[in-house]
């Protein structure tokens, strides 16, 4: 699990014509995920990035996170079905803060709870880029709701 990301990401580094990476169900794991993470702080074309259904934890969550603190390009990150977690989603949430490019991310299918929904909905008073955010829980929707509309 998660060796080929270390691979994809050694050449998603230097490229410079590839916008759009579909990577769904790859087994990519939270190692494949930091692999791919570290490729996007120097990556400066691509703008879409699939990795719905990849065993990606908190942990993969959190670099893909500190990739998008400096990462200028990204404008949709896809997470879904994933375990992202209440403390991968208030990495992410962290990141929306400092993120200008971030357009479109999507988290459902990762239980994220009441707690990550919080961080995420503190982000997005601060972040004015991100147009739609996909949690799939209308528990955490809700809270993200409340949080946006004080």
């Amino acid at each position: 699990r998660g060796g080929g990301g270390g691979a994809l990401a050694a050449a998603l580094r230097d490229n410079s014509s590839l916008t759009r990476l579909h990577l769904t169900a790859n087994q990519l794991a939270d190692a494949g995920a930091t692999a791919i993470a570290d490729a996007l702080r120097a990556n400066t074309c691509l703008q879409h990035l699939d990795m719905e259904g990849n065993g990606i934890g908190p942990s993969g969550a959190t670099a893909l996170a500190e990739a998008l603190m400096v990462n200028n390009t990204l404008v949709s990150l896809h997470l879904s079905d994933n375990s992202v977690l209440d403390a991968g989603a208030a990495a992410l949430g962290n990141a929306l803060v400092a993120n200008s490019k971030l357009v479109t991310l999507w988290l459902d299918g990762n239980k994220v709870g009441v707690s990550g929904g919080g961080s995420l909905s503190k982000s997005l008073q601060h972040n004015k880029t991100l147009r739609t955010l996909h949690l799939g829980t209308p528990r955490v929707g809700a809270t993200v709701h409340a949080y946006v509309d004080k």
